[in-house]
């Protein structure tokens, strides 16, 4: 069994075997980052699941998400710099929600020539039991863990958010979005911003895409 373990799971015998097959290797953070891995990866499937039975794809509600969590309205640079894609990518990325009514182009009182995106109310209403569905299945999955398993595992998201938050905005921009997409919005602004598109709302849990 890996060290420092007193029960052993799947990770642990990853673990266990790259210790057997390098000895002296520092292979803790397979512990830790398998774990994330794995997590992000069920929550992932879960969140694709629901997303799918409302008709939307992962990369159209990182769009939808993003717009509701700063407050409705945004330029498409502004998405661009957020999502860390090409302008290119946001039309395309805007084409299928735009023709479904739930985002709509309007002019930028600011610039003449230019638009900006806003989010229909039609797309609020979509986002709420997108997020109850899938924030309900992580807090089940949380419950169901021991109290001192919680302890150790929540102690240090803090400083461990940061870097999560750093990483996945790495990760898109290298065109390679996955599981690590799942933890990038970890960070405490994060939540503030779920909280104000819901007021009153304190059922906060881990983002859908980002």
């Amino acid at each position: 069994m890996p060290r420092g373990h007193l029960e052993g799971d799947y990770i642990d015998e990853v673990r266990g075997q790259w210790d057997t097959i390098f000895p002296g290797l520092d292979t803790s953070m397979v512990t830790l980052m398998g774990r994330i891995s794995r997590i992000a990866q069920v929550v992932q499937a879960r969140s694709d699941a629901v997303r799918a039975a409302q008709g939307i794809a992962c990369r159209e509600f990182d769009v939808i998400s993003l717009l509701a969590r700063h407050g409705g309205t945004l330029s498409p640079t502004r998405v661009s710099t957020e999502l860390i894609i090409s302008g290119a990518g946001v039309t395309k990325r805007l084409k299928r929600p735009s023709s479904a009514g739930f985002i709509i182009r309007i002019p930028d009182p600011a610039d003449g020539r230019g638009s900006l995106v806003r989010l229909a109310a039609e797309a609020m209403d979509l986002l709420r039991p997108i997020l109850e569905s899938v924030l309900g299945f992580v807090g089940r999955l949380r419950a169901r863990r021991r109290e001192p398993d919680q302890q150790l595992t929540e102690a240090p998201l803090p400083p461990w958010s940061r870097v999560f938050a750093l990483a996945g905005r790495y990760v898109v921009a290298l065109g390679m979005a996955g599981s690590i997409g799942v933890m990038s919005g970890l960070g405490h602004h994060y939540w503030a911003m779920v909280a104000a598109a819901w007021p009153g709302n304190s059922d906060c849990g881990p983002p859908i895409c980002r």
